[in-house]
């Protein structure tokens, strides 16, 4: 009995660790994406690049020559977001990538209930297409950040990384894709901001223990103008 009871224990500890794909971009509701630090260059909801390719949607990154080395593609979590807490059972984020030039992406979250955090790929991407990189948030010292512990909304993803001396490669004229964003998922933490009243609020996002006070309203009317 004892060992049954352990194993249904660990069972539903990994059932409720698991990780499931948290964004593929074929949602009714295209998630927020953007670019940072390229103006020429931009980040848009595209489909699968490949010649009959069955992946639907993706997110297409297009950067510039004159893009900063640490150019970023920037998604928002529409539905769960990104739990990188210590108490799961890893910390590590996967992404699809499609690439035609060999190169090391580094990713980033932030946003979150704990300190940002960048991860660096277990595996540089070989320039052939699809390939599946996998980032961990483990470990700190990467681009001087700490290791990730809480739920994240933001992920961003650099095409520039060089991590043979943690260091930027120059920029240059690319596109990358991205799909299947996939990690512990976790609802969205209550914030003072959400435009919903929770936390603890007695208002819509203020007032109770975790947030500001809420603006006092006048009691009497102004004076009638002469």
């Amino acid at each position: 009995m004892k060992k049954i009871t352990l194993f249904l224990f660990l069972l539903t500890a990994s059932l409720g660790y698991s990780q499931t794909v948290l964004e593929d971009f074929d949602g009714t509701a295209a998630p927020e994406v953007r670019i940072e630090n390229d103006d020429n260059g931009s980040v848009t909801i595209e489909a699968d690049p490949e010649t009959g390719g069955t992946r639907g949607n993706t997110m297409k990154m297009i950067t510039s020559s004159a893009a900063k080395s640490w150019a970023q593609a920037e998604l928002f979590m529409q539905g769960d977001h990104i739990d990188l807490t210590a108490a799961t059972t890893d910390r590590e984020v996967t992404a699809d990538i499609y690439s035609t030039t060999p190169r090391t992406f580094m990713a980033k979250v932030v946003a979150g209930t704990g300190p940002d955090s960048a991860g660096n790929s277990t595996t540089s991407h070989n320039g052939e297409g699809w390939q599946t990189i996998t980032f961990s948030f483990a470990a700190g010292g990467i681009d001087n950040t700490s290791a990730a512990d809480g739920i994240y909304g933001k992920i961003f993803f650099f095409p520039f990384r060089d991590t043979a001396n943690n260091g930027w490669f120059s920029s240059d004229v690319g596109e990358w894709y991205f799909d299947n964003i996939t990690a512990i998922g976790a609802a969205a933490p209550e914030t003072c901001s959400d435009g919903i009243q929770n936390n603890e609020e007695t208002a819509v996002d203020c007032g109770g223990p975790n947030c500001d006070a809420c603006p006092v309203l006048p009691t009497t009317a102004a004076p009638t103008p002469p």
